[in-house]
C-alpha cells in the first residue's frame, strides 16, 4: 500500500488526516492489495509460507508447481548444456551461468 505512506491528504487537522489514511488502509484486505515485508519473505526463518518475492497471488501451491515444472523442463531440455556452456562449449562460463541460472530458478520457486 504505497499510497498509505505517500498520499497527501491536505487535511486541516489530525482527525481529517486519520480519516483519509483509514480509508486507504481499509482497502488492504481487497484482492490485489497483498503485501509481505522482507522479513516474512527471505531466509530460512521466514514467517509466512505464503509470502513469495515473485508472487502474492491467491494460490501459492499452483505458483510453486508451475515453477517446479519450469525447473523440470529446463533439466530435460536438449539445449540445457548449450544454454549453460554456450555454443562453443566454453567451460569457463559454466560456473557463472550455472550460478545465475540456479539462483534465478531458486528465486522463482521461492526457495533460497
Amino acid at each position: 500500500m504505497i499510497r498509505y505512506g505517500y498520499t497527501p491528504t491536505d487535511a486541516k487537522d489530525p482527525d481529517a488526516d486519520y480519516a483519509v489514511m483509514r480509508k486507504i488502509a481499509d482497502e488492504s484486505n481487497q484482492p490485489g492489495h497483498e503485501y509481505s515485508p522482507d522479513r516474512d519473505t527471505y531466509g530460512p526463518d521466514a514467517l509466512d509460507p505464503r509470502s513469495n518475492i515473485w508472487d502474492l497471488g491467491n494460490d501459492p501451491l499452483t505458483f510453486a508447481k508451475e515453477r517446479a515444472g519450469w525447473v523440470s523442463d529446463l533439466w530435460k531440455s536438449d539445449q540445457f548444456e548449450e544454454h549453460i556452456l554456450g555454443p562453443q562449449g566454453n567451460t569457463r562460463c559454466c560456473v557463472g551461468r550455472w550460478t545465475a541460472c540456479s539462483s534465478n530458478m531458486a528465486s522463482r520457486s521461492g526457495s533460497r
